[in-house]
């Protein structure tokens, strides 16, 4: 098993670091999307031409200030989601926009600077950003937002991402991969975590958000990703959710039908399964995910533009459970394909959500994460 650090090589990503779950179509049904299901959805990317971009990053934090690379604002919305933070009396002493609507103190927003895809093009670019928090925080709601053309995103947040703020977008790799805050694969995405529960983003590590873009038209389009974050001071939440991501990235999948599984070890802890979805490539036809008990956490046959699951209330999946998940491939390319972030000369088959412990105080830590 390789360490955490090489892993990041190992998955296919185009992502904002801050947040994500969902992914937009890809014109004309290229790149890799982010799992085939009729109702899941995950993050994948494929490698790209370097895309151009200029002028800093935008960072919003209504309590704290950003460094040179981003500008510092108010934002202009209310928050939607939950957060510590007073809002104020109605007699006007809560902070205000310019526009004087009420300010989320407990709101963080990052945007990439925008970037051109030229026709034809695909690209997955990152840009860095500092953590503004003095705190470890608990995420309560996430939502972001990706112009026209976008595949998929990540707002990835991990210690060996430095805590700055980048000028410009760069390209990087299709298969990195870190711990994330936000996954997304629609235009549009929204992850709301129920009361007491948020996912932990800890002060002092950098953020970084990868965004896969394909442009099969035949004129430019603009890259940019906006992320909402909404948060609360660790302590107020009594269970941490961890990222759910069991990738297979032994598959050989040869020409014609095939099926490649993996199954896990045995559970450590009772948990809930939040969100679900499948990642995929173009010659997959089926993903099924089960638990030794026979629970169906996901199933699908989309590669691209999976929709996630949402358990509401959260799925229970015991410990000492097991979780299979298994892709169903009709390879017509003539060739014997392995992994790899190319949707149409690689396969992938991940399981991919957000989970959390039953039992209040339980650290799930890694054990929701098979990145081979």
């Amino acid at each position: 098993m390789p360490t955490k650090t090489t892993m990041h090589r190992l998955w296919m990503c185009a992502c904002v670091v801050v947040s994500a779950l969902g992914c937009s179509s890809a014109p004309n049904g290229g790149g890799d999307g982010w799992g085939s299901a009729s109702s899941t959805g995950s993050p994948g990317a494929s490698s790209g031409d370097q895309a151009s971009g200029s002028s800093a990053g935008h960072v919003s934090s209504a309590s704290g200030s950003s460094s040179s690379a981003g500008s510092t604002a108010r934002s202009g919305a209310a928050a939607s989601g939950g957060g510590s933070g007073s809002t104020g009396s109605s007699s006007g002493s809560s902070p205000t926009s310019d526009a004087g609507t009420p300010v989320d103190p407990n709101l963080l927003t990052f945007k990439t600077v925008p970037y051109t895809i030229q026709p034809g093009q695909e690209a997955v670019v990152c840009q860095d950003f500092a953590n503004p928090l003095k705190q470890d925080v608990a995420v309560l709601e996430s939502d972001s937002t990706m112009s026209q053309g976008s595949h998929h995103m990540f707002v990835f947040s991990d210690s060996t991402i430095a805590s700055q703020n980048t000028t410009n977008v760069s390209t990087c790799s299709g298969i990195e991969f870190h711990d994330f805050v936000h996954v997304a694969q629609t235009p549009t995405q929204v992850i709301q975590y129920p009361s007491g529960v948020g996912k932990k983003l800890t002060s002092g590590q950098g953020l970084r958000i990868l965004t896969h873009y394909l442009n099969a038209g035949s004129s430019s389009l603009v890259g940019q990703v906006t992320i909402n974050i909404h948060w609360t001071p660790i302590a107020q939440v009594q269970r941490v959710a961890v990222g759910l991501f069991l990738n297979n990235a032994l598959i050989v999948v040869p020409t014609g039908m095939s099926t490649q599984s993996r199954t896990t070890t045995a559970l450590p802890a009772d948990i809930d399964v939040m969100i679900a979805v499948s990642h995929m490539h173009k010659q997959a036809i089926g993903f099924q995910a089960t638990t030794s008990t026979g629970q169906v956490i996901y199933k699908g046959t989309l590669w691209s533009d999976p929709v996630p699951a949402y358990f509401k209330p959260a799925m229970v999946v015991n410990k000492g459970s097991t979780i299979t998940w298994a892709c169903t491939y009709n390879n017509t390319t003539g060739k014997t394909l392995t992994f790899g972030e190319s949707a149409a000369t690689n396969e992938m088959c991940i399981l991919a959500g957000i989970v959390y412990p039953v039992q209040a105080g339980v650290d799930l830590g890694s054990a929701l994460q098979s990145l081979l």
